[in-house]
């Protein structure tokens, strides 16, 4: 009886002794790492989105999808040095919206009608800053430098494709106008 008892105690011990250094190991490897084992601490700003994420979706829903006869499509191209966010309102309602990286482009698909386009450009998307409050309550996320808005004038789009290249071209026959948040949301 006392040999079994030894024998279990000698296991617990050694199991003891093999979790330590293993805990030991994994914090050794976190401090080289710079990480301590806690969750990070953000500011909010993080990498910025992909070309087609729709940040706004829990407030406006997802983007409209339409193929074939009756539909149009807006292709939006973005300077190199400026990320951009465009919504798409119909009848003052946002429809559509999507971040376009830097050097990018998106095309968004929509069925026939009249959309106004709003470009919100900036850099360092920063997914906690408070941009306005709305219908469904705070809007959240927008860029850290470099704001800028823009916006054309509505444009009834009919079997279209209606390209925007927000990059400064010598005889360019487009130009954003002036606009603000309150209005691009």
């Amino acid at each position: 009886m006392i040999r079994k008892f030894t024998v279990i105690q000698v296991i617990i011990v050694a199991f003891i002794i093999i979790a330590l250094a293993v805990n030991n190991r994994a914090s050794a490897q976190n401090n080289r790492n710079g990480t301590s084992g806690q969750a990070p601490q953000t500011t909010g700003v993080k990498p910025a989105l992909k070309t087609g994420e729709t940040p706004y979706a829990y407030c406006y829903g997802a983007n409209i999808n339409c193929t074939g006869s009756g539909c149009s499509q807006i292709k939006v191209k973005t300077p190199s040095d400026s990320d951009v966010l465009v919504t798409l309102k119909q009848n003052e309602r946002v429809v559509a919206h999507a971040y376009i990286s830097a050097s990018s482009s998106y095309t968004f698909q929509v069925p026939d009608g009249t959309y106004q386009p709003f470009f919100y450009y900036g850099r360092n998307w920063d997914s906690d800053k408070v941009m306005t409050q709305t219908n469904c309550g705070t809007l959240r996320g927008g860029f850290a430098q470099n704001e800028h808005f823009g916006k054309d004038t509505p444009e009834k789009l009919n079997n279209h494709v209606l390209t925007y290249e927000l990059i400064l071209q010598q005889n360019g026959n487009f130009s954003t106008i002036p606009s603000n948040q309150k209005e691009a949301f």
